[in-house]
């Protein structure tokens, strides 16, 4: 046998494994870069279920600290960033709310990660 024929048999053997076995490096082209919050936190206050103002809300990951910035009381992060996070929702005149153990993994065929979307409550002191 020809080293010819071998390489042309090593690539034709490659390509017929790529295809068959559904891998994305050739079929990605419905999947676009695109940066994924992996979190989604709505702030709203528990009697009135109006967003407060001054509302802190901060991902903790291991050593990895994100305070996030909201609009109209929907906070988002953990961009592109998998991981088990902790959740703090801090806001003048309401009670701390937290949730610990948020798991955000990447999912389908596109590997985004999977957002998780949250409703904290905050209870009004006094």
């Amino acid at each position: 046998m020809k080293i010819g024929s071998v390489v042309r048999s090593t690539v034709a053997l490659t390509i017929t494994a790529i295809l068959t076995s559904g891998c994305s490096l050739i079929t990605r082209g419905d999947c676009v870069d695109i940066g994924v919050s992996g979190i989604q936190v709505t702030v709203l206050d528990q009697r009135t279920r109006q967003s407060p103002s001054g509302a802190i809300v901060t991902l903790t990951d291991g050593d990895y600290r994100e305070t996030l910035i909201g609009r109209g009381g929907v906070y988002s992060g953990a961009i592109e960033r998998p991981g088990t996070y902790s959740i703090t929702v801090e806001a003048p005149g309401y009670a701390r709310w937290t949730r610990d153990n948020v798991s955000v993994v990447r999912s389908g065929s596109c590997n985004y990660l999977k957002n998780v979307a949250l409703t904290s409550d905050l209870q009004p002191i006094g």
